[in-house]
């Protein structure tokens, strides 16, 4: 161009247009070359446009970049300097890249300048521009204003243009995208960079009515412009950035169904896919249950491992099948990691839901809600049952699920009615659990605590709407002590029963048998019991999921008299006084412990002094653990007693003696001295009290033969009280304190003194 006026004749100007024939008309074309974006600026080296837009900047029009290119439509050149007026509109579809450059331009100088960026927001697929503004003033005054991040419409999940696939489960989107701020960490993954940052907004959520604020969100942004980085690299961005997504606090209905669930946290986590990762959006919840027994959720980490709590502040995840942008979605409800999205048959960890009581646990592995029916909770997976025997095998809330005894199929389901009570559905109930057979809860050396379900069935029942929301019921199981030399020793069999309207368990209709080495025994219980002899059957559980039963059977006839010996001399007076046989078995949550044993009291009047006893004592005992093994023992011991008769109803009695002790194990051996003290009072037959006090000071070497032997100078000292009133309610406790000093032992691994001291009351 060269303009002309009258007579003058101006000087040559270079007018260059931007063309592009395959652009609309309407469309920005642009000059061929790059741009980039000097950093400059006091303090330090800056760029006016800002870190992260500068980026975006020279990544997308730069030497090298995803589209280098100069966003001009047009510029004038002439002597005076450069002009030009322009405001280029991208016209490519890039996600990440610069949507605007204007530039106005008067000989060589910037008057007024427009920079606009556009990236995505992950990982809830929110459209974000940002804008960077530069005014000259006629005073030389620059003004820059920078619009921050901006959402651009709502976020969906959707990348379009992208193989990223998400799944966003029970989050249908956020809205309300605002306060969008940059943490300053910018990172560099796959050659990617991503820049997080801290936003809020508004979720919309399956099942909850309304929108839900959402603050202090973590996410990303791409900072490399072009097309999303692949959703590999969005994989690995996950597991370098860690969880993304915030805490947000609601009350969601599953399927706007009645399984209501607090919601703690939103996030989303890789899954795998048929053509590589895809991505899963999680709902962190707390399920809301009601009353009637415990209800909480477990984490699963294998069939051989135990079931773990989940963390309050964690919760349980909520996911769901159906990528986003796609049709409605008909896949269940899982409670499940998001990273098991894609493989809900073989998760790497499972969650399952139990209901527990002081007695006995049932856990539901995988549960799942169906779009079509969302009244139930169903599963693929069988549930499994802690019955206290099993459950005495747990160090934590629930035993293995291998140790745990399984239902007969997975036909189960509960059912919530619209108040939120839960009902346990079963094809069958009671139902027998013969299949699971003898099992083998516990085991030290040759010793083994055994349960035998063969004619075993259970009955349980939940149903939160009735009075009594729960019920179970054991019947037929056989609580075994066995060992390896002396065959089955004891076998418990006992009917349990536990309901919510009962402390504890109840067991009824023990039966006590001794078997294997002990069959002999058995034989002579037997015998006492033709002679009129009658045993006594004790059964309690604990607190602590102990379950312990002893039977004694005195050496006493049907009238209470005490059998006399064949005379030895001429009128012995010689008479057995607590003298019997003992039969104990415990099962506690470390170990199972079971104890035979023989006990004499023979009792020589002294006729110099009326009332008055020389006592002998002796003691054979057979103790079998799931800790300590088999430990054979024996007691004996000599003293005086009395027992004085005040008036016709109230009696005295008491006994000292000095004992001599000794016992020998799989992997135990001492000896020892001890004492014994009682003293009674009776008001026959209302009320009686005894007091005692036992103390026992041993030489006792553990381990013996494992690499830590260790020799103990132990102590024990017990005392203990026994009321009895009116021949129906007693009580009893006993305190018992021990002290030892390793004599002989390995620094630092001695062996723990095992628990074998006898006892003589």
């Amino acid at each position: 161009n060269r303009p002309t006026g009258g007579a003058l004749t101006g000087g040559y100007q270079l007018r260059i247009d931007a063309l592009d024939p395959a652009l609309a008309p309407d469309e920005s074309p642009s000059l061929p070359g790059f741009t980039l974006q000097f950093a400059n600026g006091q303090p330090g080296s800056l760029s006016v446009l800002g870190v992260t837009p500068t980026d975006i900047f020279n990544t997308y029009l730069g030497p090298g970049g995803a589209r280098p290119l100069v966003p001009v439509t047009r510029l004038d050149l002439s002597g005076y300097g450069e002009s030009l007026f322009s405001d280029w509109r991208n016209p490519y579809l890039d996600a990440v890249a610069v949507s605007q450059a204007r530039f106005d331009v008067l000989i060589g100088r910037t008057s007024h300048e427009v920079v606009q960026v556009r990236t995505k927001l992950f990982f809830y697929g929110v459209d974000l521009v940002r804008t960077l503004t530069m005014e000259r003033k006629n005073t030389g005054v620059v003004i820059r204003r920078d619009s921050g991040w901006k959402a651009v419409g709502d976020g969906a999940f959707t990348f379009s243009g992208s193989a990223i696939v998400t799944h966003p489960g029970v989050i249908r989107r956020i809205t309300n995208v605002a306060n969008v701020r940059e943490t300053g960490q910018v990172v560099t993954v796959d050659g990617y960079e991503l820049a997080t940052v801290y936003f809020d907004g508004d979720l919309e959520i399956d099942g909850v009515v309304g929108l839900v604020p959402a603050k202090d969100q973590l996410g990303f942004i791409q900072v490399t412009a072009g097309a999303y980085l692949p959703p590999t690299a969005y994989a690995d961005a996950l597991a370098a950035l860690g969880p993304l997504g915030g805490t947000v606090d609601t009350t969601l209905r599953v399927g706007s169904g009645p399984i209501a669930a607090r919601v703690h946290r939103v996030d989303v986590a890789a899954t795998s896919g048929a053509a590589g990762p895809e991505f899963a959006v999680a709902a962190w919840t707390g399920p809301i249950f009601p009353e009637g027994g415990e209800w909480l959720f477990l984490r699963v980490d294998g069939p051989t491992a135990a079931p773990q709590p989940v963390p309050p502040a964690q919760g349980v995840p909520l996911i769901r099948a159906g990528a986003a942008g796609g049709p409605p979605p008909n896949s269940p409800y899982r409670f499940a990691d998001p990273q098991d999205l894609g493989s809900p048959s073989n998760p790497a960890h499972d969650y399952g839901l139990v209901h527990a009581t002081g007695t006995q646990r049932v856990i539901f592995p995988r549960p799942r809600i169906e779009a079509t029916d969302t009244h139930r909770i169903v599963s693929t997976e069988i549930p499994r049952l802690a019955d206290p025997y099993v459950l005495g095998t747990a160090d934590g809330p629930f035993p293995a699920l291998a140790a745990a005894l399984p239902f007969p199929n997975n036909s189960w389901a509960f059912a919530v009615d619209p108040a939120g009570d839960y009902k346990l559905e079963l094809p069958a109930n009671p139902f027998a659990i013969g299949y699971v057979g003898r099992r083998t809860l516990k085991q030290a050396g040759s010793v083994k605590g055994d349960v035998d379900y063969t004619g075993a069935a259970v009955t349980y029942v939940v149903d939160t709407a009735q009075a009594k929301p729960w019920s179970f019921a054991l019947d037929g199981a056989v609580k075994i002590m066995n060992t390896t030399a002396l065959g089955d020793i004891i076998a418990l069999k006992t009917d349990i029963r536990a309901a919510a309207d009962k402390p504890g368990a109840e067991f009824q209709h023990p039966n006590l048998k001794l078997g294997g080495a002990l069959t002999i025994v058995q034989d002579m219980l037997t015998i006492l019991a033709d002679l009129g002899i009658q045993g006594v059957m004790s059964a309690q559980m604990t607190n602590d999921w102990s379950l312990k039963v002893k039977l004694t059977v005195p050496f006493v006839d049907a009238t209470g008299e005490a059998l006399q010996i064949p005379p030895l001399v001429p009128n012995p007076q010689v008479k057995f006084d607590d003298s019997g046989v003992e039969v104990e078995l415990t099962t506690e949550p470390n170990m199972d412990k079971a104890q035979f044993a023989l006990v004499g009291q023979p009792m020589f009047a002294l006729q110099e002094l009326p009332g008055a006893y020389a006592v002998g004592l002796i003691k054979f005992s057979i103790q079998i653990s799931t800790e300590d093994g088999t430990t054979y023992g024996l007691l004996i011991g000599y003293g005086f007693a009395f027992e004085i008769d005040l008036t016709k109803v109230l009696k005295l009695k008491g006994l000292f003696a000095v004992t001599f002790f000794g016992f020998i194990g799989d992997t135990t051996l001492g000896f020892g001295i001890g004492f014994v003290a009682k003293l009674g009072v009776a008001i026959e037959p209302l009320f009686s009290v005894e007091v005692y006090l036992e103390g026992q000071l041993a030489v006792v070497a553990a381990c013996r033969g494992t690499g830590n032997d260790t020799t103990y100078g132990a102590a024990k000292l017990t005392f203990g009280v026994e009321i009895s009133v009116c021949l129906v309610f007693s009580i009893s406790f006993e305190v018992e304190t021990t002290a030892s000093r390793v004599i002989t032992g390995p620094d630092g691994a001695a062996c723990p003194l095992p628990d074998v001291l006898p006892s003589a009351t």
